[in-house]
C-alpha cells in the first residue's frame, strides 16, 4: 500500500460536473489529508450541536495519479481510513463506491475504469448537510488514504482470520481461515502455506511454532473462494498483563 495523501484539490461547494474527468480543478484549493474543513469554520449557537456547532456543508476532493502499462495485469484499489460523511467516490467520471457512515473504513476497486500511462482522477463528494453525531464529528477526508496494488488472484482485504476454539497449557489449536479472490476472467488455480511465530519482546518474530498448507484450490472467475487449517502449537505461552505474548501467522 502506498500513501496518497499529498497535493489533494478541494473546494467547499458542489459543483455537480467536479465527478467527471476534464473539469478544471485549477482555482481550488490544495489541500494534504488528513483534512478538516469543519475545524476552521466559525462556531455559532444557530449551529447543530451534532457537528459541535461549527458549520457543515458539502464538499469535493480531487486527486490526480499515474499508472504505468507495466502494472496492466494487476488490480488496484483505494482504501479510506475515514470520510466524514456520505461518501461518494468516482474515477475518471464513473462512480465506483460510496460510504455514508463516517466511522469506518472502506476500500473502491479501481481496476475497471484505469486508465494505463494516462492521468486519471479521482473525485471524492462529501455532504455533512444531514449529520447526527454524539461529538464533534468533523467534515472531509479525516484519515488517511492509501493505493493498493495487487496480483489479479490474491488475499483479499480482511482475508485472513485466526481464532483458538481450544486451548490450555499442553497445546492451542489455531484455527486459519484464509480467502482467495480471483480477478482474472477464467478459473484460476492455487495454494497457500499458513506459519505461525512466535514473536519476542520486541514483537519480531524468531521462532516458528507450527505450519500448514492448503493445496489445489480451484477459484472461478472474479470469485472469492473460503478455506480453513487447523494447527497445533504445542505448551503455548498464553497471554495476561504480566506476560504480554504474541504470535503472528503468515499466509503466503
Amino acid at each position: 500500500p502506498e500513501k496518497i495523501n499529498r497535493q489533494w484539490k478541494f473546494t467547499l461547494s458542489d459543483p455537480q460536473e467536479a465527478k467527471q474527468l476534464e473539469y478544471e480543478d485549477a482555482h481550488w484549493q490544495t489541500v494534504d489529508l488528513p483534512h478538516d474543513w469543519s475545524i476552521k469554520g466559525r462556531m455559532s449557537p444557530h449551529l447543530a450541536s451534532a457537528t459541535g456547532y461549527l458549520p457543515g456543508g458539502i464538499g469535493w476532493y480531487r486527486k490526480r495519479f499515474n499508472i504505468k502499462n507495466i502494472d496492466k495485469d494487476k488490480m488496484f484499489f483505494l482504501d479510506f481510513d475515514g470520510v466524514m460523511a456520505n461518501a461518494e467516490v468516482y474515477l475518471n467520471g464513473k462512480k465506483i463506491g460510496e460510504r455514508p457512515y463516517g466511522y469506518i473504513s472502506f476500500r473502491v476497486n479501481l481496476t475497471p475504469y484505469i486508465r494505463f500511462d494516462s492521468e486519471n482522477i479521482i473525485a471524492v463528494r462529501v455532504d455533512t448537510e444531514k449529520l447526527g453525531s454524539r461529538w464533534y464529528p468533523g467534515a472531509g477526508i479525516y484519515r488517511h488514504v492509501r493505493l493498493v496494488k495487487t496480483n489479479k488472484l490474491h488475499i483479499p482485504q480482511w482475508g485472513v482470520f485466526i481464532s483458538t476454539p481450544e486451548i490450555n497449557s499442553q497445546y492451542a489449536t489455531a484455527s486459519v481461515m484464509v480467502q482467495l479472490a480471483n480477478g482474472k476472467k477464467k478459473t484460476a488455480r492455487s495454494s497457500y502455506t499458513i506459519e505461525i511465530f512466535k514473536l519476542d519482546k520486541a514483537n519480531i518474530p524468531r521462532e516458528r511454532v507450527a505450519v500448514g498448507a492448503k493445496e489445489n484450490i480451484k477459484i472461478a472467475a472474479n470469485a472469492i473462494d473460503s478455506s480453513l487449517v487447523s494447527l497445533k502449537v504445542e505448551k503455548p505461552q498464553l497471554w495476561d498483563l504480566e506476560n504480554t505474548n504474541l504470535y503472528l501467522a503468515k499466509v503466503s
